[in-house]
């Protein structure tokens, strides 16, 4: 619900709510040249009881160990914002959420695949866990005039914590990795200005923002269990800048540019009893790039009876970027290029071709190495890809 006045106090209030059931299994097969098979809920026979085989020579691709799980989360949040006008060109904003997500995780590994065997997996086991917080935030908006805007804001974040596969808080004996994942806590101010020239053929931004961030994730691949692992960092500090512009070139080019700095620090971690987490204390934060751009050029010119003609190319790049808390590997900077041709005429159809990662960019979205360093999981970004979209409003 919200106000229907443009003046004096606005507010507006809301509630959120979701159910989430998820089946979730990891798992891995021998491939003997043959390919390996899709495993849903059913698995397929176990070998390694002795380290190579138990027999099962005629299978193509046994099963080598499972981890499966069943989730059943509810959440639910209410939340409320008033903003006031102090003065003519002053405004004064205040949002408060309150979020609470309870999960329940079920134990759904067979006991024959509990192999080797591990005290911690009774099948049937069920694990509940709640997290919940409170988050205000306080803007302040100065228009000194009508085409400037100056603000600052201070606020609280939450993201809800979580469940590892059973049984990994046992068997990966890695810093922050247990069955457990923690909630993240954000607490942010930013300060920034957004305005118009010429006219309003050219639009800024900037932004400058300092970060602390409690909780935060790294990925951990065990090959033991075959799982995909969210490790929790017990503190990390953020401090950055972004800057924005949009500028009309003449009557149909249109330039769109940005960067983004990010400095990360390591400020807190979890304890482990062989004392290696110390040596992250200071080191740049897993997944977050140094540097980030995007410049963009879009061209669109009427043709007419009511179409417009409109390509564009979007150029991104992603800095160096460390993938883990000891910071041992990283990935250099990615370049992509994305590109859009179409033809629509307003408010009935639009034809569209399109082009991602444009030149073929080989590099890897994602990457967890293992503490041994010689079994790391990947996943690689998608290949270059064409398409077309056939729009059509009703």
């Amino acid at each position: 619900m919200t106000s229907n006045n443009e003046d004096g106090l606005r507010w507006s209030v809301g509630a959120y709510a979701i159910q989430t059931d998820r089946y979730i299994s990891t798992g891995g097969q021998i491939d003997r040249g043959l390919g390996i098979f899709d495993v849903k809920k059913t698995f397929r026979s176990q070998i390694f009881t002795d380290g190579f085989s138990d027999g099962v020579v005629n299978d193509l691709a046994p099963q080598l160990g499972v981890l499966a799980d069943g989730q059943d989360n509810f959440a639910w949040a209410v939340f409320g914002q008033a903003a006031y006008d102090i003065s003519d060109n002053v405004e004064m904003a205040f949002s408060l959420r309150y979020d609470k997500d309870t999960r329940e995780n079920t134990t759904l590994t067979p006991a024959e695949y509990n192999v080797p065997y591990n005290a911690a997996i009774i099948f049937g086991e069920k694990r509940k866990e709640s997290w919940n917080a409170l988050q205000p935030k306080l803007t302040l908006r100065y228009r000194p005039t009508d085409e400037w805007i100056l603000y600052a804001d201070a606020s609280r974040g939450f993201r809800s914590g979580g469940f590892n596969q059973t049984g990994v808080g046992t068997a990966v004996p890695y810093p922050g990795i247990n069955d457990i994942y923690d909630d993240q806590i954000a607490e942010t101010f930013e300060i920034g200005a957004k305005g118009d020239l010429n006219g309003g053929k050219l639009r800024l931004s900037a932004a400058l923002y300092h970060t602390t961030l409690e909780g935060a994730y790294f990925f951990y691949y065990d090959a033991g269990t075959n799982t995909q692992n969210l490790g929790s960092l017990t503190e990390v500090e953020y401090q950055g800048a972004e800057f924005e512009l949009s500028a009309l070139l003449g009557e149909y080019f249109t330039v769109v540019a940005g960067i983004g700095l990010t400095d990360s620090e390591i400020t807190d971690v979890p304890s482990d009893d062989a004392g290696l987490s110390n040596a992250w204390l200071g080191n740049q934060a897993p997944l977050v790039s140094e540097v980030t751009a995007n410049l963009g050029v879009q061209y669109r010119a009427p043709v007419g009876n009511g179409m417009e003609l409109f390509a564009r190319a979007d150029y991104q790049h992603m800095g160096k970027t460390w993938w883990e808390p000891d910071n041992y590997s990283s990935r250099s900077p990615v370049n992509v290029v994305d590109a859009r041709f179409g033809l629509e005429a307003e408010d009935d159809w639009a034809v569209v071709l399109w082009v991602r990662n444009a030149t073929d960019k080989d590099y890897n979205t994602e990457f967890s190495p293992n503490a041994n360093r010689s079994l790391n999981f990947l996943w690689k970004a998608q290949p270059v890809r064409y398409g077309i979209e056939l729009t059509k409003h009703f």
